[in-house]
């Protein structure tokens, strides 16, 4: 996603090479691994390399030649690595002064732009938004936002911050970038993520949300939370942009 002027816009990869190979699943949408005399570890692995090959929409964990480099990002960042991988391939981006903003939240209506491009799911003008408080055309892209968030619910990503309301400049907060990835992930791929066991203490509480909770234990639990201090970091927080790009 190309980050500019303080705007997430993200760059429509259709004409490039496929964002995702679905090198350890089969290949066909909505259908999950292979599991067959598989054990659980096996399983465990084989969702984790699935997700985070789709998550961070790469191939491999090597930079790229003529990866950039952003101001505000040294190399001991905790999310460097994240950052300019993603960057390297084009799928964010920083701001024009050449800063990534690493601590900058992230608006609602930005995720979902980035999560349905990201999937490369279908959208056009047709789709229409169930949120009334959802604005159009904005930032020079004419289906931006209303019809990436349309996308978004009609697939079930997000359900809102209420029946009639979308609240697309609310910072979104860790907790809800978590549920709308499980989401997506689930909507696709059934069954690729693995149940945690009875025994797996997550380091949310899982009654802190009756959706959240059980989403965030589920992402920890087959690793999509990997590299995130978790036990330091507010679920309710505004996720900025180094998590989203961890994540």
């Amino acid at each position: 996603m190309l980050l500019a002027q303080g705007s997430i816009e993200v760059i429509d990869a259709t004409a490039r090479r496929p964002i995702l190979r679905l090198t350890t699943m089969d290949r066909k949408r909505g259908q999950g691994p292979r599991r067959r005399g598989e054990s659980g570890t096996v399983r465990r692995l084989r969702a984790h390399v699935a997700v985070v090959v789709f998550l961070v929409a790469a191939l491999r964990l090597v930079l790229a030649p003529g990866a950039l480099a952003f101001t505000d990002v040294p190399g001991n960042h905790p999310q460097a690595t994240a950052i300019n991988d993603l960057a390297a391939r084009g799928i964010i981006g920083g701001y024009t002064n050449g800063a990534f903003g690493p601590g900058d939240p992230v608006a609602r209506q930005q995720f979902a732009k980035m999560i349905v491009l990201s999937m490369r799911l279908p959208r056009s003008p047709a789709d229409v938004c169930p949120f009334p408080d959802v604005g159009v055309a904005q930032g020079g892209d004419p289906l931006y936002p209303h019809v990436y968030v349309a996308v978004a619910a009609a697939r079930g990503i997000t359900k809102g911050t209420g029946p009639t309301t979308f609240s697309p400049g609310d910072d979104i907060s860790r907790a809800q970038v978590i549920t709308m990835v499980v989401r997506a992930v689930e909507a696709e791929w059934p069954g690729l993520l693995v149940e945690p066991p009875a025994g797996f203490v997550a380091t949310w509480r899982r009654d802190f949300h009756s959706a959240h909770g059980p989403s965030a234990r589920l992402a920890e639990y087959n690793g999509l939370l990997a590299g995130l201090p978790l036990v330091n970091l507010d679920p309710w927080g505004a996720m900025p942009r180094a998590e989203v790009a961890q994540v």
